[in-house]
This record gives C-alpha cells, structure tokens and sequence, in this order.
C-alpha cells in the first residue's frame, strides 16, 4: 500500500507475472512478432505475413508512395497515397501497374522494370513528368529488385517521390506535344 486514503497500491516486484490489458472489441485475436522472416514465398502465404513483411521494408526505407509488384507486373501491395501517378483502369478490374500509371510515366517505368528483371541493374532512377488532373508534375521514378526480407525477395519496389516542377520547365513541357502540319497549298 502507497496510500491508503487515495487507494493507491503498488504490486510488489516478482509477485504476479506481468499481464497486458486486454482491450474490448470484436478481435481479441493474438498479435504476431513485429517481423519473423519467413521462408515461403509471400503469395503463397498469408495477406498478414505478405502486409507485415511489406510494411517492414518500407519502414526500414520511409518510403514516398510505392508499390509492390511481381515478376508480372501485377500489384500486391500499395503504400501511401498514389493517385498522382496511378489510376485504376477503366474496364474490368485488373491489377497491372503499367495500366495504371498515367501518361509520362508508363514508358520510363516499363523500361525500368524491364532492366530490373533482365538482371542489368537492381536499381533504376531517373527523373520523369506525369501529366496528372490536366497539368504537368514532376517526379523522381525508382524500382529497385527487393532481395531483403527473403519473403519479399524477387518483388520490385516501385517508388514514386513528387518532385514540382519549377514554371519555366513546366511551360517547356506543356509545348511539346505533335508537331504542328505545314498547310497545304
């Protein structure tokens, strides 16, 4: 006893094994270790081991908005707010990553995905505009070939860093489009 008039009591070291509170709510289910690495391969396994290895990693790197893709471009996971650089597909519901990317990003992005996966480099970068909501934004595109945790080995990390770009260079991209044609005589 601390203070008995206030009722405060203090639990003698070593007497009770040290308990969590359990919070009320529908789930009480027991939380995993923050990040066991596993050695089968992520889509195989559970979303919850996939979303906890995933969030590992883009921890580890306080990652701008990225995704997680395959081998076959497909999407498996997204992190962070991505809509300045992707949409959704119109049409049926399909998760491919270069159908999503909006113009100016979809080609710089193919070729880097393509020299991740021909083994040329395990890091692409490279300064790219995307035309977005009907203007021009400037942006720094990397994939790089994920080879830590083992469970997410082999994936392709796609971030994408929101660079402004400055008004001159925005003007300058604003004017190139088709060549204009000589009128005919």
């Amino acid at each position: 006893m601390v203070d008995k008039e206030s009722r405060i009591y203090q639990v003698a070291e070593g007497s009770l094994p040290p308990r969590l509170l359990e919070m009320p709510g529908p789930s009480r289910r027991r939380r995993s270790p923050p990040y066991q690495e596993a050695d089968r391969n992520p889509a195989v396994g559970t979303n919850d081991n996939l979303t906890r290895n995933v969030e590992c990693l883009l921890a580890l790197q306080f990652a701008p908005p990225s995704v997680i893709v395959n081998d076959r471009g497909e999407v498996v996971y997204v992190h962070g707010r991505t809509g300045l650089f992707l949409e959704p597909a119109s049409g049926p519901a399909r998760n491919q990553l270069l159908e999503m990317a909006r113009p100016g990003l979809r080609e710089p992005l193919n070729q880097a995905l393509q020299k991740v996966a021909n083994g040329d480099t395990d890091l692409v970068s490279r300064q790219v505009q995307v035309l977005a909501h009907g203007s021009t934004e400037g942006a720094r595109l990397e994939v790089q070939l994920i080879r830590t945790p083992k469970a997410l080995a082999g994936f392709r990390l796609v971030a994408l860093h929101h660079e402004p770009m400055s008004e001159a260079a925005k003007t300058a991209s604003e004017t190139i489009g088709p060549k204009p044609t000589p009128p005919h005589k």
